[in-house]
C-alpha cells in the first residue's frame, strides 16, 4: 500500500512540474536570467530598461532588441542619460534574452523577423453580412413600344451595391413610361441582399459580371417651350426673307402596375402592365419660311410656308404623327388696299371639314392637362395653346389678388406709408374742473338786475323782483347741475352707438 501511494505521489509531482510547465508555455518564450516569460524578446528588453537605467543613476531613453546573435540568443541596447550625457549599453552579457520553449502550436505561427510565435490576423468584419435580407430597388428598361426600341428584355437576376449582391425576387413591380428614345417601359424592380460580395464591372472576368444598382426616380410633368425667329434677310433679287421655329411640349411618365410575371427567363413578356396614372406626351414643331417681295408699283405678295409636325403618346399605345404644310399668300395692292389672300394644305394633318384636324372620326381627342401650381410655382400647359394662354391669365389675375388681399404680408409697407411728421397726432391734457367751468357755461356769469313793476292803482306804486336768491341757489348748486348735464349726455351719446 505504500509503495502505491508513493508512486502517486511522484507521478502527480512530475506532472505539476513538467506538465504545467509544458502547458503554460507550449510556445517559444524569452526570458532575461531569472526574469518572468515574455512572448518576444523585444519585451524582455523592455522589462530589463528600467532596472539598468536605476544601476547607473540615470534616466531611460529607450530599451530595444540591438541583434540576434541567434535563433534562441539576443542582445539588449539600452540607452540613458546621466546628467547631461547619453550612455548606451549594447553589449552587457547581462542584457542578453534568451529563448526557451517549444515550438509554435497552431494556429500561431513563427515569425523569423522577431523570432516569436505569432497569431494569424483578425478577419475582417464581413461587410455583406447586415444587408442579408435588405430590400433595394433597381430601375430598368424591360420593354419597348412600339417599333422604335428593343424586344422585352429581362432585368438582371443579381445586382451590385456598395460591392454587396441582392437578388432579383421576381415579383409585382411599378414602372413609368421613358418616351425615349428609343420609347420604352422602365420598371422599379424589387432585389434582396444575400450577403455576398461583389464587384460591379461587366469587363473584369476576376469579378461579377453584373450590372451596378441603379435607384429609381420619380420626375414630375415637365411643359418646355421654344420659339425663335430670324431678322428679315434682303436676298440677292431684292425678296426679304424670314425663318422662325417653334417647339411645345408636354411629358409625364405616369405611373404603371405590371404583375403575374413568371420567376425566370422570360419575366418581362410574362407581366401584364396597367396604368394607374395616364402617361402622356405631346409634341408640336412649327417650321416657318416667310418671303416678302416689294413691287416697283407699290404693291407688296408675302408668301409663308409652315410646317407642322404633331405628336400624340397617350397610355401604353405607341405615339402617332400627323404633318402637313401650310402655304399662305397675302398681300396689298398699289393704293394700300388688301390683295388677294390663299392658303393651301398638304399632309396628313390636314383636314379642313373637321375641326378637330388632324384626327380620325370616333378617336378621342387629346386630354389637355394643365399644372397652373402654386403662385410660387412655374405654369405648366399641354395641348390647345389658347386654352393654355387663356389659363394662364387667370392664373395671373388669382396670383395677383391673392397678394393684393394678404394684408399681413403688405402691412409693413402700408404702416411705412403713414410715418412721419404729418401723420403724427397733437395731444393734451385738460382738467375736469376748468372743463366744467369753461367750457359748459351757457347763462352769464352775473346775476340779472332787479326788475320793476309799476302799478297805476291803489296810489301808483313801484315794485322790485329781485333774483338775488335764485342766484346764490344756482351758483350754489352749478357744479351739481352741471354733473348731471354731463351724465345724462354720456348715456345718450352711449346709447347711441349701441350700448346699453
Amino acid at each position: 500500500m505504500g509503495s502505491h501511494v508513493r508512486l502517486f505521489i511522484r507521478n502527480f509531482l512530475f506532472f505539476v512540474f513538467f506538465g504545467w510547465s509544458s502547458f503554460s508555455f507550449a510556445d517559444y518564450y524569452w526570458n532575461i536570467s531569472s526574469s518572468p516569460a515574455f512572448d518576444s524578446a523585444q519585451a524582455a528588453c523592455e522589462w530589463r530598461g528600467p532596472s539598468f537605467a536605476a544601476e547607473y543613476n540615470g534616466q531611460l531613453i529607450s530599451a530595444s532588441v540591438y541583434t540576434f546573435y541567434s535563433d534562441t540568443l539576443a542582445q539588449c541596447t539600452i540607452t540613458v542619460k546621466i546628467g547631461n550625457d547619453l550612455y548606451t549599453n549594447n553589449n552587457s552579457s547581462t542584457i542578453r534574452p534568451t529563448r526557451q520553449g517549444t515550438p509554435c502550436v497552431l494556429p500561431k505561427t513563427y515569425d523569423q523577423a522577431t523570432r516569436t510565435c505569432v497569431s494569424p490576423p483578425e478577419p475582417e468584419p464581413d461587410i455583406c453580412e447586415p444587408t442579408i435580407g435588405q430590400t433595394v430597388y433597381h430601375e430598368y428598361k424591360f420593354s419597348s413600344i412600339g417599333a422604335d426600341g428593343n424586344p422585352s428584355t429581362d432585368p438582371p437576376v443579381t445586382v451590385c451595391k456598395n460591392q454587396c449582391q441582392y437578388a432579383h425576387t421576381f415579383g409585382d413591380f411599378t414602372s413609368k413610361r421613358d418616351f425615349g428614345p428609343p420609347d420604352q417601359l422602365v420598371g422599379s424592380f424589387e432585389y434582396k441582399g444575400n450577403g455576398v460580395k461583389c464587384t460591379a464591372s461587366a469587363s473584369d472576368p476576376s469579378g461579377f459580371n453584373e450590372p451596378p444598382s441603379k435607384d429609381p426616380v420619380n420626375n414630375p410633368p415637365s411643359f418646355d417651350s421654344d420659339n425663335s425667329c430670324s431678322g428679315w434677310e434682303t436676298q440677292p433679287d431684292g425678296t426679304l426673307k424670314r425663318n422662325c421655329t417653334s417647339t411645345s411640349k408636354y411629358e409625364y411618365e405616369g405611373e404603371v402596375e405590371c404583375k403575374g410575371g413568371t420567376a425566370g427567363s422570360s419575366f418581362s413578356s410574362s407581366v401584364t402592365c396597367t396604368p394607374t396614372k395616364t402617361p402622356e406626351k405631346t409634341q408640336t414643331d412649327v417650321s416657318q419660311e416667310s418671303t416678302k417681295t416689294n413691287n416697283p408699283d407699290g404693291s407688296t405678295n408675302t408668301s409663308t410656308t409652315t410646317d407642322t409636325t404633331k405628336t400624340n403618346c397617350k397610355g401604353l399605345n405607341p405615339c402617332t404623327s400627323t404633318g402637313k404644310t401650310e402655304t399662305t399668300t397675302s398681300g396689298t395692292n398699289s393704293d394700300g388696299s388688301p390683295g388677294n389672300d390663299a392658303t393651301t394644305c398638304t399632309g396628313t394633318g390636314c383636314n379642313p371639314d373637321n375641326p378637330k384636324e388632324g384626327e380620325e372620326e370616333g378617336e378621342e381627342a387629346p386630354e389637355r392637362t394643365a399644372a397652373a401650381g402654386s403662385c410660387d410655382a412655374a405654369f405648366q400647359c399641354s395641348g390647345d395653346p389658347i386654352d393654355c394662354a387663356v389659363l394662364q391669365k387667370q392664373k395671373e389675375q388669382l396670383c395677383h389678388a391673392q397678394e393684393q388681399a394678404d394684408y399681413e404680408a403688405k402691412s409693413g409697407d402700408i404702416e411705412s406709408m403713414f410715418q412721419g411728421d404729418q401723420f403724427e397726432l397733437e395731444s393734451s391734457e385738460i382738467s375736469a374742473p376748468s372743463f366744467i367751468n369753461s367750457g359748459t357755461r351757457f347763462l352769464p356769469s352775473s346775476c340779472p338786475p332787479p326788475e320793476s313793476i309799476s302799478l297805476s292803482s291803489n296810489g301808483g306804486h313801484t315794485f322790485q323782483l329781485k333774483y338775488d336768491p335764485i342766484c346764490r341757489v344756482a351758483s350754489d348748486f352749478s357744479f351739481l347741475i352741471v354733473a348731471f348735464a354731463s351724465l345724462f349726455a354720456a348715456l345718450y351719446v352711449g346709447r347711441a352707438f349701441g350700448g346699453e
